[in-house]
């Protein structure tokens, strides 16, 4: 590793493609003098270099977490330090999710957690009910049936993407079947306690129909924004890419939290093996500072810091739900090194379920 340069590896997400197309990285290392070594890549490979970190195999002096759900194996590996974080100033519930024993080992980027988007024409063309400020998954294929009946397109954008899957089933999971994971950690011991649950994401997968069931977070993102469908279930971290001048008639948006939906918040962590520690430390502090994170959270749409004003929150159509979301509705998982294993054994029994017939 070159002692003279910062290598940080991140995952490719509206929020960080915003550190580059921002020039805030070729800022920092204009103003500073520090090389940074800033790599970006996918999901699908990120996945595959996380875990060559896990097993001793690369070394990167910063690496992104996926909050609550990664950090308790990296401690029990002992691969992350405590980090200096401006605690009065993060929300709460993200403070919550980076502490362990009152040290602080993340350094927040953006959050990704449960949203509800939909075109209110839809519903007020055929004297259906807006939806509240605060809906159901119920609610929602309520609406996805009803629409289902009245318009010639897929009432919503579905994923059903096995990377991701859990996280997408899960308010369902949790409105009819309770939680499917114990704050042990382990998953529950009856698994057909999750059936209804499953069966409701199935029905919703059939209404969406094969052109709108099976999308990743960029197809969810463009089916929305290109008005082929009604409504989706997405990431509040996507939400600035969706809302731009690519998206059709964008004031027909609206925004909705949704009862037992989950947030994470993405992190920098720095490295136990790193260097160049207080040099990765100082990078940390400039990206988390009121200037950088707001605008970082402007171009993603989840802001990471508490606001400081109401016209901030009134700056984007969304940035009220999304503030309750993390606030106050969002149920964190169990920080546990059990998680994982739990997750993945739920998400086969999804994935098996989903393809039985009727």
């Amino acid at each position: 590793m070159n002692n003279k340069t910062i290598t940080v590896l991140a995952v490719d997400d509206p929020a960080v493609r915003g550190y580059q197309a921002l020039n805030i990285i070729s800022d920092y290392e204009k103003k500073t003098g520090q090389a940074v070594d800033f790599e970006v890549v996918s999901w699908e490979k990120y996945g595959e270099m996380y875990n060559e970190i896990l097993l001793g195999k690369k070394i990167y002096d910063i690496f992104m977490v996926a909050g609550h759900l990664w950090l308790p194996e990296l401690l029990a590996k002992e691969l992350v330090v405590p980090l200096l974080v401006p605690k009065e100033e993060l929300l709460e519930k993200i403070l919550d999710e980076i502490t362990v024993e009152n040290k602080q080992y993340l350094s927040p980027s953006f959050c990704d957690g449960h949203l509800f988007v939909y075109r209110k024409k839809y519903f007020e063309e055929h004297g259906l009910n807006l939806p509240k400020k605060h809906v159901t998954v119920t609610e929602i294929s309520e609406w996805a049936q009803s629409l289902a009946l009245l318009i010639n397109k897929p009432p919503i954008a579905m994923k059903s993407t096995p990377s991701e899957l859990f996280l997408d089933i899960l308010p369902y999971l949790r409105t009819i079947g309770g939680e499917p994971i114990s704050e042990e950690g382990e998953p529950i011991n009856n698994f057909t306690q999750l059936d209804k649950g499953i069966a409701l994401y199935k029905k919703m997968l059939e209404l969406a129909g094969p052109l709108q069931s099976s999308l990743g977070n960029e197809e969810v993102k463009n089916s929305i924004q290109q008005d082929e469908v009604v409504m989706a279930i997405t990431w509040n971290g996507q939400m600035g890419d969706i809302y731009t001048e690519k998206c059709l008639r964008k004031e027909e948006l609206s925004f909705s939290t949704i009862a037992n939906s989950w947030n994470v918040t993405w992190s920098f962590a720095i490295h136990s093996a790193s260097a160049q520690k207080e040099k990765a430390q100082d990078f940390l502090n400039f990206l988390l500072s009121r200037e950088i994170a707001d605008l970082i959270g402007n171009f993603s749409g989840s802001p990471v810091l508490k606001p400081v004003s109401e016209t901030q929150i009134s700056l984007y159509p969304w940035y009220l739900e999304h503030y309750q979301l993390v606030s106050r509705i969002a149920q964190q998982l169990p920080k546990s090194t059990k998680l994982g294993k739990s997750m993945d054994l739920i998400t086969k029994y999804v994935i098996d379920k989903l393809k039985e017939r009727v």
